[in-house]
């Protein structure tokens, strides 16, 4: 009895962390919240979220922090992968760039207000399929 009772136990124990992934669980933590809130992709650098957009020629990267607090930047800089770069600036609660038509990744560095440096790699997101090119 005593054999079976602990074989359940643990059978019970060894599932909660997966119960949480399949109900949902919790976004009361430090990155507990990994859902992307402006239908982009998002990345986590260090202790903070990037979630990145990408629409009409335009990028939007959102900072926060583990508890997905609001950022504040200074700005950044992106490299797109045909060489073309671009100035993120800071507009109201976000950073944002023009973007080349068709780009399949870019990285960007991102300066907080604090003095970090975040770097990154994304590809182009958003639902985009990037052009195809042929090899030179």
């Amino acid at each position: 009895m005593r054999t079976t009772t602990a074989i359940l136990a643990g059978a019970i124990l060894f599932t909660l962390p997966f119960q949480l992934y399949l109900h949902g669980g919790s976004h009361d933590g430090p990155h507990a919240d990994h859902d992307a809130r402006h239908g982009g992709t998002l990345v986590m650098v260090d202790d903070h979220h990037l979630e990145v957009v990408t629409a009409d020629a335009r990028i939007e990267v959102y900072v926060s922090d583990a508890l997905r607090r609001p950022v504040q930047s200074s700005g950044g800089s992106v490299v797109f992968d045909d060489g073309t770069t671009g100035t993120l600036t800071w507009q109201g609660y976000r950073l944002v760039a023009d973007a080349p038509p068709d780009f399949a990744w870019a990285e960007y560095e991102i300066r907080l207000a604090d003095g970090v440096v975040l770097a990154i790699r994304v590809p182009a997101g958003s639902g985009r399929a990037p052009a195809l090119r042929d090899p030179a």
